[in-house]
């Protein structure tokens, strides 16, 4: 296999998926670099959910 660094996938988790009810976090929102979106379920998926950003661990101001 020869795959060029152009050709390999990478995600990126951006949103937290918190049950409004309990505050439980449900799952992960993933954005691809190829322009797609994933989420990556904790248990089974839930229909009710909030979406919370993720804060970037690279602070742009140094």
């Amino acid at each position: 296999m020869n795959d060029q660094p152009s050709d390999l996938l990478e995600a990126v988790p951006v949103f937290r998926l918190v049950c409004p009810n309990t505050g439980e976090v449900v799952g992960v929102e993933y954005h691809w670099n190829n322009g797609e979106a994933g989420i990556l379920w904790r248990a089974d998926p839930i229909d009710n959910y909030v979406r919370q950003p993720l804060q970037s661990s690279n602070p742009t101001n140094c």
